[in-house]
């Protein structure tokens, strides 16, 4: 019988050694690249000092599988479902101590209607809210009358309060009209309160000089009443002053008189005295009246008031200005202050907001994104700078506001 021969394919390769003897060549297989290497060794082969077990779940892990269109429908569903209640409870509840706290729509956090305990409304704030008498009687209030600071009275004695060595001034202030412009203005806002039983009247400014341990809005409330400007009056039952053991009722300050105490600038005293309102009526004023020097009216009225939308038939200006040439003045409050403000409406930008910051040394925070939080979103609001003089209306804040029709 003939030998049978494999095809050619099938016998192996052989080469000749130099003694001319035949010599069998092996495929080496971990130098041919195939798509089951790594790095040009088979993924079949384990590596040196990994197990059978580690090479077997790498092959499971690389291994094509089909995944059909409604199982990544399924998948996709799930993980957005996920997220949305994650994202949900973080930005909607915080949970402590049994209590449930909410963030209103503006992102305060207050007490829920709905948690435990009494169920404050949304936006307060227990610890202090605690704090708070109901029942002062102020929740009929409804007209707010505003002066805004210039300067800090310093002195103790009422009779020397026209005396500039009495207050802490700027040297453009020097010279006696200042002062004497300053005591018009709270005695003529005084005056409005005392008359208007419905009014509060607040003396609004921070504690802007470095020198000062008072600030603007509390140095005028105590000059008013040390002058008498204000009257003083019996305090109601159960609110004495100095409770002792005399049934004699003590006398206290003028009620409806407080401070604003962290107002920097024209506008945070408009804006501010809105909020110390709220905090000491628990209401919104219906009706404000700014009394301050006449040369600053276009400022409130054309920008302050335009800016937090308050309604013109409800916003009066009284006006008392210095006495003589205001030439000066004039040019200073349309370079440095209506122009400015025109410019940057809510005086969020740099020019406006390094005077703020140079006003407060004493690196003061106020209070009023948790007390007035319906004015959070006001405060916040900080639209581009007004470089080509459009109208001032193109820049208003859109949100809803407590005076809105």
């Amino acid at each position: 019988m003939l030998p049978t021969f494999n095809s050619p394919s099938s016998l192996p390769r052989l080469s000749i050694n130099k003694d001319h003897s035949p010599r069998r060549s092996l495929a080496k297989p971990w130098l041919t690249a195939s798509p089951t290497t790594y790095s040009g060794i088979p993924s079949t082969y384990p590596r040196s000092g990994s197990s059978g077990t580690d090479t077997r779940l790498s092959n499971i892990l690389r291994s094509r599988t089909r995944v059909t269109n409604l199982a990544m429908v399924i998948l996709l569903s799930v993980l957005g479902l996920s997220l949305f209640g994650n994202m949900r409870t973080w930005a909607g509840k915080v949970e402590g101590d049994g209590v449930v706290w909410e963030k209103d729509s503006d992102g305060t956090i207050g007490r829920s209607t709905g948690g435990k305990g009494k169920g404050l409304r949304i936006g307060s704030v227990k610890s202090i809210e605690d704090t708070m008498s109901k029942s002062d009687g102020f929740g009929g209030l409804d007209h707010l009358i505003v002066v805004a600071g210039h300067a800090i009275w310093t002195g103790s004695d009422p009779e020397l309060r026209d005396q500039d060595d009495q207050w802490l001034l700027d040297p453009i202030q020097r010279g006696g009209r200042t002062v004497r412009a300053i005591l018009e203005h709270i005695k003529a806002a005084s005056d409005l309160a005392v008359t208007d039983a419905k009014s509060l009247l607040v003396f609004s400014g921070g504690q802007t000089r470095r020198s000062a341990t008072h600030t603007e809005g509390q140095s005028y409330l105590t000059l008013a009443l040390a002058s008498s400007m204000l009257p003083h009056t019996t305090a109601p039952a159960g609110q004495e002053a100095d409770k002792g053991e005399s049934d004699v009722p003590s006398v206290s300050p003028f009620p409806r008189a407080t401070s604003e105490d962290f107002a920097l600038d024209s506008y945070e005293n408009l804006l501010f005295s809105i909020a110390r309102f709220k905090e000491y009526t628990s209401n919104y004023p219906k009706k404000i009246t700014v009394v301050g020097f006449t040369l600053k009216e276009p400022r409130f009225e054309t920008l302050h008031r335009k800016a937090i939308r308050f309604p013109s038939n409800a916003f009066e200006y009284v006006g008392i200005d210095l006495e003589g040439d205001l030439t000066e003045f004039r040019e200073g409050e349309k370079k440095f202050g209506f122009d400015q403000f025109k410019r940057d409406l809510y005086g969020c930008h740099e020019f406006l907001t390094e005077k703020r910051r140079g006003r407060n040394v004493f690196r003061r925070w106020h209070p009023y994104h948790s007390s007035a939080p319906q004015l959070r979103a006001l405060m916040e609001n900080c639209p581009s700078l007004n470089e080509d003089d459009h109208p001032v209306e193109q820049d208003l804040f859109k949100g809803p506001l407590p005076w809105d029709p």
